[in-house]
């Protein structure tokens, strides 16, 4: 997901704004760089949350993990006005892990 973000990055200069949903972002990002955006690989409904700050400079993505979450995890700050595909702003702490540029 990371790559495929970092592609439409470079072909747009910007990191795309948060659809209505994951799904419409997925949608998004499969049809601007044809690569396949991948579902939570367990099936248990768990969607990722992407997000990012006005003009596209930085993201945050999110991922619900089904065991802990790593040592030495240090959740990255939310930037004050984060807009994202759950509506709310990512939320990082266990069971939550996320990734930011």
């Amino acid at each position: 997901i990371q790559n495929v973000l970092e592609l439409y990055f470079n072909k747009h200069g910007m990191y795309p704004s948060p659809a209505t949903s994951w799904a419409a972002l997925r949608s998004t990002l499969s049809s601007d760089t044809g690569a396949m955006i991948p579902n939570d690989p367990l099936g248990g409904g768990a969607t990722y949350v992407y997000g990012t700050v006005k003009g596209g400079v930085q993201y945050i993505l999110e991922a619900t993990l089904e065991g802990s979450v790593p040592n030495g995890y240090a959740p990255p700050t939310i930037p004050s006005g984060m807009s994202s595909t759950s509506g709310a702003a990512p939320r990082c702490s266990a069971p939550h892990y996320c990734l930011s540029l």
